[in-house]
């Protein structure tokens, strides 16, 4: 039995909360939101794969995903922008100073959002 179906049931959960959280200007969170839908969604994929995905690190699940499928630059490249929300937007000693909150601004949320959809976008095209 896989669990693909919780994994992306999960992914569109997380992708919600981002933009529920960006309406509300917690733009650091919701960039952590999109990372965390991202994963999920690789994750759906792999698990789809019969492969029991570990760790966060979106350019490495990207690339076991491209032992199946073929990944298009806007996909990698939205895996890329979004692997750097994984630790900085929930730790206040990720920065010299300031917590995560004085260092995300809407635009930054705004391409989070717009990679995160990118990604589950083509783990749907899959599934």
């Amino acid at each position: 039995m896989t669990r693909e179906a919780d994994w992306m049931r999960q992914a569109e959960a997380d992708l919600k909360a981002a933009r529920d959280l960006f309406a509300t200007d917690n733009y650091a969170h919701a960039c952590f939101f999109c990372q965390q839908a991202a994963e999920k969604a690789l994750k759906a994929l792999l698990e789809r794969q019969r492969l029991s995905p570990f760790g966060h690190d979106l350019e490495s699940l990207l690339e076991e995903v491209r032992n199946f499928f073929g990944v298009s630059t806007e996909t990698e490249q939205a895996c890329i922008r979004l692997n750097k929300f994984y630790i900085p937007p929930r730790y206040v000693n990720a920065f010299p100073t300031g917590a995560p909150v004085n260092h995300y601004h809407d635009f930054e949320a705004q391409q989070a959002l717009a990679d995160a959809q990118e990604v589950l976008s083509f783990v749907r095209s899959h599934i």
